[in-house]
């Protein structure tokens, strides 16, 4: 589920922003760690 998320974010953003694919993953994994432990927080 989260990498066709991520390649679906990828999608739109890539025309954008000047990094590579790698670069945005790992951004990518890093917000979606941080949702997690947000989420967690909440329940």
């Amino acid at each position: 589920m989260k990498d066709k998320e991520f390649n679906q974010l990828w999608n739109e953003i890539e025309k954008d922003l000047p990094i590579t694919k790698f670069e945005a993953s790992i951004i990518f994994e890093r917000g979606y760690k941080a949702c997690e432990v947000v989420n967690n927080l909440d329940n």
